[in-house]
């Protein structure tokens, strides 16, 4: 979230929380996670897997993934 978005909406009572966008490369160059979602872009599309945690979600895109070819 920017400056600009986080200065709107002081005042509203909205709870930001800070995340981190973390790269994962197991699954490929364009594989990122930000809790509780894995994204990955392949070939034009998005696969974005919501699980528990991020062993998971990488469990999971790593079966997935190969079907996008």
């Amino acid at each position: 979230m920017n400056e600009r978005m986080k200065e709107n909406l002081k005042g509203t009572g909205a709870i930001v929380k800070e995340t981190a966008v973390e790269p994962v490369p197991q699954v490929g160059d364009a594989a990122y996670y930000v809790e509780p979602s894995l994204l990955v872009l392949r070939h034009g599309r998005v696969l974005s897997i919501t699980a528990a945690d991020r062993s998971r979600a990488v469990a999971v895109a790593a079966k997935a993934v190969p079907r996008l070819e």
